[in-house]
């Protein structure tokens, strides 16, 4: 009978709530934020995604389909996207590691809420220059200003990250040194030579674990250091915060984890935490405040 079937579901308020509550704790969003973005991922969704859900929320262990995940905490989809958001995290663990309060992630978009006293010294390094030392912030992007908002994209692709609360006054000042062209947003400058001479993002483990990552700036209040260390690994690590164990649990969280699932601990040091993602093919290893892990620099960050 119907009723019945419908019985063994939990109330759907209380699964939304839930929901709603696990993703806060990885992207610092508000309740009144969150919840919206939960209602309406779960309203075309079948009674098999639901026990699916459900499932996960008790068991840590379990295999949730990787479409299933993207209800709940959606990552990046393309790799123009996953690129442009890794390279802001690089950005920002250089130069203003406390920026941002929270995160609101969609498979083709992300949302940056950032802290006050960072939204100039963070936008004024996002955007490319040449230096003495080379080419620095982002290569590529442009910015689209609003009143309340700017709109970062890479130039010639789809990759979209909109940085809230940072107005068109403060892209103006970000830019006050630099060539007139950049406050004519409608016709943003071209590629420069440097741009187009700079090698792009070769390591696709690392800039995926980098977009994840700022996705998840609620589990780190200073944004982490993501190195490319191999072909099939990267290296992760952060200062202050949560500690090793903490942060792989949160990453191998079947429903809000990282994106290449199943992701697993494989192995313990003392200056790594090494989880293995993909099936086993790639690993991560995190080194938190409570590890001691020597300086590194690599493709998509440094310190």
């Amino acid at each position: 009978m119907r009723w019945l079937a419908v019985a063994e579901l939990p109330h759907r308020l209380s699964l939304v709530r839930r929901l709603a509550g696990l993703r806060r704790r990885f992207t610092a969003e508000t309740t009144s934020s969150v919840l919206p973005a939960i209602v309406q991922a779960l309203d075309p969704v079948d009674r098999t995604t639901r026990l699916q859900l459900i499932a996960a929320l008790g068991d840590c262990s379990a295999s949730v389909p990787a479409e299933v995940r993207q209800l709940v905490l959606p990552d990046a989809v393309a790799p123009e996207q996953r690129a442009l958001e890794a390279g802001i995290l690089s950005v920002a663990n250089r130069l203003a590691p406390a920026a941002f309060r929270m995160a609101r992630p969609l498979p083709d978009y992300l949302t940056l809420h950032v802290r006050a006293e960072a939204r100039l010294p963070l936008l004024a390094a996002l955007v490319p220059s040449e230096t003495s030392v080379g080419l620095v912030g982002v290569a590529g992007l442009r910015v689209r200003p609003f009143r309340r908002h700017v709109e970062l994209y890479l130039l010639g692709t789809t990759a979209r990250v909109s940085l809230a609360t940072v107005s068109y006054d403060i892209w103006r000042d970000a830019v006050a040194d630099r060539d007139p062209a950049w406050l004519n947003w409608r016709q943003p400058p071209p590629l420069t030579d440097a741009e187009l001479s700079t090698v792009p993002a070769r390591h696709a483990l690392a800039s995926s674990i980098a977009s994840s990552l700022l996705r998840r700036t609620g589990l780190f209040p200073l944004a982490p250091n993501v190195v490319a260390s191999a072909r099939e690994a990267c290296q992760v690590d952060w200062s202050g915060g949560a500690s090793t164990s903490s942060i792989a649990a949160a990453l191998t969280h079947p429903l809000c984890g990282l994106p290449d699932v199943p992701a697993r601990i494989a192995r313990v040091t003392d200056q790594h935490l090494t989880i293995a993602v993909a099936n086993g093919a790639a690993s991560v290893a995190l080194s938190g405040p409570d590890l001691t892990c020597p300086a590194v620099t690599g493709e998509t960050g440094r310190r």
